[in-house]
């Protein structure tokens, strides 16, 4: 549902005018004040105000880039999941990625740096809807809007710094809108950024509310089940079993696997926000006059775009810079129990070509329905990526349904259900683990395994091919692969044989500091 995103969601143009400053040698023009002019005196001091910077505070995902067009990138090239095509290899805007694909990312990188930056200015506008909303209910009654917005602040808040401990370690921490504190703040150890990830989680935790309990319109907010989800997963990463083990359990009941019929619901623009979301950023198609906005920032335009070119840049016929990675059609074709070839049927629903993949497309189109898809002119491309199973084709430039709404899926519940195989796997609990995996494998009816028949070190290796198959291309597998320890030496194989180069080392288990911060903050 896009309601949420279309009204609520709206961004305003305030934060170019929070550091604004006027100084003069005469007295009466420092007493003079335009009433008009929004100040942090007289802005953000109202439940709907303060609405609108929690709406910010979202919209920041979309800044530096990220959310309009790099955020599926980053992760499928260091994940070894998609291959660069000419567009790409030609793309001024693509060489960063070109770059992290190689894994020859530093310091210099632009995307590296957008992504610091985009994460920072979520924590900068999540402080400020905290400290308002704390002003606010000091002095006043309490407000639905404000609790509201303060858990949701603190959600955000929270998956920002989870996502600056994993992939950095050690890092500022900025914990008001006061900037004569933050400007130069020094290095915290990776464990004291862990710990506010975590508090700010619980927090979230106590004010939001269960997904069922909130109105439609609200859809694709931050919820008490996104708060717990990602809670669970952060005791995940810290090997913090037990307690993992308790908060993602919480999630029972409240969401489930959609059907086979509708797995491409949890990819495309139709049917957003289901029972299998935990959470995802709320994206709009604006019209293909939005498309340049994904090389600006969503802000200050003539619209405030929070649209996306992942189909533009994953469709044969749009902006054609990502393919589906050809070798990884093999991982959708493994042998069952008996010995017998088995090709995984989600291998249809996450690429085009080959034997695994589909082999027609725009199956629920109005007109012209189930188009035979040319593989060997096509070659391979993605399906998760795409609305053409989903969304009827669009009409003018980039027609086939090659723009995007696509929200960006951070959490669904069939990653939960695999984060707890893991953790019963970690718990000394085999058969649990495996009973988790074949939860995930029963939505297509496929084949399950008989957890009698492996040891604790092959379940382990279910785990992570039921991870690869569920999840690919959705930005799973270079976090898996990290937090299992076996970045490089599952890597460099795939790179070997494919680019004739293993670049992978423990240097790429924490990105670097990007240079812009080094530059700016003294306190490093």
């Amino acid at each position: 549902m896009k309601t949420i995103t279309n009204t609520k969601f709206k961004i305003i143009g305030v934060f170019a005018l929070f550091f604004l400053t006027m100084t003069s040698c005469d007295e009466e023009v420092l007493e003079l004040s335009n009433p008009e002019q929004f100040t942090l005196e007289t802005y953000f001091n109202t439940p709907d105000q303060i609405v609108q910077g929690t709406n910010a505070a979202y919209g920041a995902f979309f800044q530096h880039w990220i959310g309009s067009y790099q955020w599926p990138e980053i992760w499928d090239v260091l994940g070894n999941e998609t291959e660069a095509t000419a567009g790409a290899l030609g793309s001024y805007h693509e060489v960063p990625i070109i770059q992290m694909r190689a894994y020859q990312h530093n310091q210099f990188n632009r995307t590296v740096e957008n992504l610091w930056r985009m994460y920072y200015m979520m924590i900068l506008r999540s402080n400020l809807v905290i400290d308002s909303a704390d002003a606010y209910l000091a002095e006043n009654e309490s407000n639905d809007l404000v609790v509201r917005s303060r858990g949701e602040a603190y959600f955000l808040r929270g998956w920002a710094y989870f996502n600056l401990a994993y992939l950095w370690g050690d890092v500022p921490l900025r914990l008001s809108f006061d900037q004569s504190e933050n400007i130069d703040a020094p290095l915290s150890p990776a464990s004291e950024v862990w710990a506010v990830a975590e508090d700010d989680l619980k927090i979230a935790q106590s004010l939001l509310k269960d997904v069922e309990d909130i109105p439609d319109v609200e859809l694709g907010r931050a919820t008490k089940g996104s708060a717990t989800g990602l809670l669970g997963k952060l005791y995940l990463y810290n090997e913090r079993y037990p307690e993992a083990k308790t908060e993602l359990s919480k999630l029972e009941g409240h969401y489930d696997l959609l059907p086979a019929d509708d797995y491409l619901y949890n990819f495309g623009e139709t049917n957003e926000n289901n029972i299998e979301s935990v959470f995802e950023f709320q994206a709009v198609y604006a019209g293909q006059g939005g498309a340049t906005n994904m090389f600006t920032n969503v802000e200050g335009g003539s619209a405030p775009f929070m649209n996306n070119m992942m189909q533009q840049l994953h469709s044969w016929n749009g902006w054609p810079n990502w393919k589906f990675q050809p070798e990884k059609a093999e991982v959708f074709i493994y042998d069952d129990e008996s010995g017998t070839e088995f090709i995984d049927p989600r291998g249809a629903e996450t690429f085009y070509g080959g034997v695994a993949g589909d082999d027609d497309w725009c199956d629920y189109c109005a007109e012209d329905p189930n188009r035979p898809y040319d593989f060997e002119g096509l070659q391979y491309f993605w399906k998760k990526k795409n609305n053409r199973e989903t969304k009827p084709a669009e009409t003018g430039p980039g027609a086939g349904g090659a723009a995007s709404g696509n929200n960006i899926r951070i959490m669904r519940y069939a990653d939960v259900l695999l984060m707890r195989a893991e953790i019963e796997l970690n718990q000394s609990n085999a058969p649990g683990c495996v009973e988790y995996i074949n939860m995930v494998r029963r939505r297509f009816g496929m084949f399950e395994y008989t957890a009698a028949d492996y040891s604790d070190t092959e379940v382990f290796e279910l785990l992570k091919k039921e991870r690869e198959l569920e999840l690919m291309g959705e930005g799973s597998r270079f976090n898996d692969l990290k937090r299992w320890g076996i970045l490089a030496e599952t890597l460099n194989p795939e790179f070997q044989a494919k680019y004739g180069t293993q670049p992978v080392n423990a240097s790429h288990y924490f990105f670097p500091i990007p240079q812009g911060e080094l530059d700016t903050n003294f306190g490093l």
